[in-house]
């Protein structure tokens, strides 16, 4: 297969892995519901983490709060003294 194919492919394919991932984002958000329902119900426990929080883990912030001012004053963003 030459190279403009492979360019040529790669959108169709990139739409495609984000479909799958949102599908399974969804499936298992389902199957953690019914596990809490169930859980509820029989005084069980249940997964307290969701699928997209592991896989797409959320940036934990490591400034101080003066810093965190400092950078949005320095961009402009309308923060006053």
């Amino acid at each position: 297969m030459r190279a403009s194919a492979y360019i040529k492919a790669l959108p169709f394919l990139i739409k495609k892995q984000a479909e799958n991932e949102l599908y399974n984002i969804y499936v298992t958000d389902a199957l953690r519901m019914i596990c809490e329902n169930t859980a509820n119900l029989a005084g069980g426990r249940y997964p307290n983490e969701r699928y997209a929080t592991l896989i797409l883990p959320q940036k934990q912030e490591t400034r101080t709060e003066e810093e965190i001012i400092a950078h949005v004053r320095e961009r402009g963003w309308g923060v006053k003294e």
